[in-house]
């Protein structure tokens, strides 16, 4: 595969390779930011003595503090590439580097995602400093990525799908999402998990962006992107299984929080299948049906009581014109 895009970073196929060895093929669990995975925080000490792969987005270490913290465990892999919300996670990502631990950051070029950092702040010194830790990726709009020429950029989408692939490329044994609701709907006042603590300041309209990035940059394009991973990597389909039964995301069998824990602690098979198949669009209709149709609408609303009566009228004006 070819990784000399300029928008990777250097060695960026060593860098796969470390992102495996610290995933180990372990189940995978992504702690996304969605009100439902309060029930995590409540319930995680039944997973203490099991073996899982912890990983964050964004403002991982709200989920951190609260939830793993219980256990001690710590997230081991993280991403974030939103250029408004770098600088409220940089000094944690600092810390988060500096741990004499195996981890690892994930994040972009694109969009400029460290242009809001302080002048002081000096990337290419950040990069030198923690450069066995970190791997880039890229996005585009194009529906063929990843493939051999682009093995690292993935169809534009949110920070919880990029993640996925990227446990997937580490060659994640199955995944497990928390709090991935997608969005709370119109109207709701709690969209995240310890809100207070979680979004960025200063944003305004965030419940309908969050709407707006299930809608348009999750569900329609999870299945392309699953399968394109795939298939670049030689993967096989493995379980992606989502912990929220309200979520609006629609590709991953839902499960609840009994079943989620059935599932990582006995290996129960879950009921329900990862369906990536693309909806066809429905075809047209041809002339002839579309002229039937209107006969038969035309006769539903106007009856034959009623033809009959509109055809007398039209004949009476006749005779007497």
């Amino acid at each position: 595969m070819n990784y000399s895009s300029k928008d990777y970073l250097s060695h960026s196929e060593e860098r796969i390779s470390r992102l495996r060895k610290i995933i180990n093929g372990r189940p995978v669990a992504i702690l996304a930011a969605g009100p439902s995975i309060k029930e995590l925080e409540e319930r995680i000490s039944e997973l203490r003595h099991t073996d899982i792969c912890y990983l964050g987005l964004n403002k991982f270490f709200v989920q951190e503090n609260n939830i793993l913290q219980k256990i001690d465990k710590k997230v081991s892999i993280f991403t974030c590439s939103g250029r408004e919300g770098m600088p409220e996670v940089m000094n944690e990502t600092i810390n988060f580097l500096n741990r004499n631990e195996d981890n690892m950051f994930i994040s972009s070029f694109w969009r400029d995602s460290f242009g809001l950092l302080d002048h002081d702040f000096n990337l290419e010194q950040f990069l030198r400093d923690y450069d066995k830790k970190v791997l880039f990726f890229s996005l585009n709009r194009k529906k063929n990525v990843p493939n051999n020429d682009y093995p690292l950029h993935f169809i534009e989408t949110n920070s919880l799908l990029i993640l996925i692939q990227m446990a997937q490329i580490g060659r994640a044994e199955s995944i497990v999402l928390f709090g991935a609701d997608g969005h709370g709907g119109e109207n709701v006042n709690e969209y995240y998990y310890r809100q207070n603590e979680y979004e960025v300041k200063g944003w305004n309209g965030v419940n309908e962006a969050l709407i707006s990035d299930t809608m348009r940059y999750f569900n329609p394009i999870a299945s392309f992107a699953i399968r394109n991973t795939c298939k670049t990597y030689g993967l096989p389909l493995i379980n992606i299984l989502n912990c929220s039964l309200n979520s609006c995301y629609t590709p991953f069998p839902k499960i609840s929080y009994d079943g989620a824990f059935e599932y990582l602690l006995k290996g129960k098979k879950v009921i329900g299948k990862l369906d990536l198949r693309v909806p066809r669009k429905p075809k047209m209709p041809n002339a002839f049906v579309l002229f039937a149709q209107k006969i038969v609408n035309f006769w539903k609303r106007y009856k034959w009581s009623s033809f009959r009566l509109v055809l007398a009228k039209v004949w009476h004006k006749l005779m007497t014109f």
